[in-house]
């Protein structure tokens, strides 16, 4: 945000058009944004909350121009700390005008750090799903639990807001799947375990393992051509 208006107070609260379009009404320390106020931002955003040294920082509430919404902590002009994110997705952007934000969106709860979605949070999908567990750079990463409407229930490790590594399907009929999953499928052997304890072996996607297995000795057959060559030339062989 450019302070490159005229006139800007000392103390006080005031209101303020800046040249680039945006215009702040609210407290001023020192010529700068200090305390609580609200900035109208020339393509259509709007901040309300606690300000410091010009910056948006404290408690504050972000209405981004598309109909998303963020509340909570603010530091340095980005989000950090505390904070509760509603977004929209492509299919239910129409809906705002008859609907209010939080009936048709999704919702994040949860740590931010400089802007993203980062540590412990929760996310209520609009499509009745619900996430709980570990975020990185705006995604589900490490251990979470993942519940579907329909009943099912993921727990597991996330890589790159996908099911991958040790996990468990947990299913309504209170039977289970535990094994492997790789971009949320599960492949390999997994153990079914019935509500009654039976317990059975599942093959999953036997390709998978046949992939794997090529470019495993694949690599190994290079590595073992590279170092035999080296010592080859060495006089070694």
């Amino acid at each position: 945000m450019q302070e490159n208006c005229i006139e800007i107070p000392l103390l006080g609260k005031k209101t303020k058009t800046y040249k680039n379009g945006d215009k702040y009404e609210g407290d001023y320390v020192g010529g700068k944004r200090e305390g609580k106020g609200v900035y109208f931002f020339k393509n259509g955003d709007k901040y309300e909350g606690e300000f410091k040294k010009g910056k948006k920082d404290g408690q504050g509430k972000y209405t981004y121009s598309n109909g998303n919404v963020y509340e909570g902590s603010w530091k340095d002009d980005e989000k950090n700390g505390k904070g509760v994110y509603y977004y929209l997705t492509y299919y239910n952007v129409a809906e705002l005008r008859y609907k209010d934000i939080k009936d048709v969106c999704n919702i994040y709860t949860g740590d931010f750090k400089d802007g993203k979605f980062e540590g412990k949070g929760i996310v209520t999908f609009r499509n009745g799903d619900r996430y709980e567990g570990g975020f990185h750079d705006d995604k589900k990463e490490g251990y979470g639990e993942y519940k579907f409407k329909d009943g099912k229930v993921y727990k597991g490790n996330f890589v790159q807001d996908n099911f991958e590594g040790d996990g468990t399907m947990y299913y309504p009929d209170d039977s289970k799947m535990t094994g492997l999953y790789h971009n949320s499928a599960p492949i390999g052997m997994h153990i079914k375990t019935f509500s009654n304890n039976e317990v059975e072996e599942v093959m999953f996607n036997d390709i998978w393992i046949l992939i794997i297995m090529f470019f495993s000795i694949k690599y190994v057959l290079r590595q073992y051509y590279f170092v035999s060559s080296i010592l080859l030339n060495y006089n070694i062989l």
